[in-house]
């Protein structure tokens, strides 16, 4: 990888005269800077954006739970695109890691299960083609977990047009020929 990296500097150099006319170094700057890079960038812009707009304020907990929780989901984002794209996405959003698990301990009445629910809502409508499952204690849980991400999605500018069907155990999203599919299972069948 690091020999394309250098290989498309150094032609990028060369087409200049000289001058470094578009390096991973400038690549990286200019997402830092809001410049948008391509179509996962986008997506990732838009998912970020989501989260602010259910007109609800995010504690300081929730918001870095969701910047967690983006870290964990940017393989998905960035599917079929560069490694650097989505390095300096994540120079721009201060995400510090990509790896895909991640535990939380936190306290009662944290906030778990709204923030869950915006996570979920904003990631459906903002990357085309997810599939999210979702497996609470029990089937109320459950059920009110669905609830909430509905009329979560319900309040984003264009969201509820997307939802072609909802149930007490799922939520499909169209958006042009992706669908997207939200699913809250009882961690128990019995219960």
């Amino acid at each position: 990888m690091e020999y394309v990296l250098d290989f498309l500097d150094r032609e990028r150099i060369e087409k200049g005269r000289g001058r470094v006319v578009g390096s991973i170094s400038n690549m990286e700057a200019e997402a830092k800077s809001g410049a948008v890079m391509g179509s996962a960038a986008r997506r990732l812009d838009k998912l970020m954006r989501h989260l602010d707009e259910f007109g609800l304020r995010r504690s300081k907990g929730q918001r870095g739970l969701h910047t967690a929780m983006v870290g964990k989901m940017l393989a998905k984002v960035f599917e079929g695109e560069s490694d650097a794209a989505m390095k300096a996405a994540m120079a721009k959003h201060g995400i510090k890691s990509s790896n895909q698990q991640l535990m939380c301990i936190t306290p009662r009445r944290f906030g778990k299960t709204t923030a869950v629910a915006m996570f979920c809502a904003a990631l459906a409508v903002s990357v085309p083609g997810v599939v999210i499952s979702i497996f609470s204690t029990a089937r109320r849980a459950s059920s009110l977990l669905l609830q909430q991400i509905k009329g979560l999605l319900q309040r984003l500018p264009g969201a509820a047009s997307k939802i072609v069907s909802s149930n007490v155990e799922t939520i499909m999203l169209r958006d042009g020929i992706h669908n997207s599919k939200i699913s809250s299972y009882p961690g128990q069948a019995k219960t």
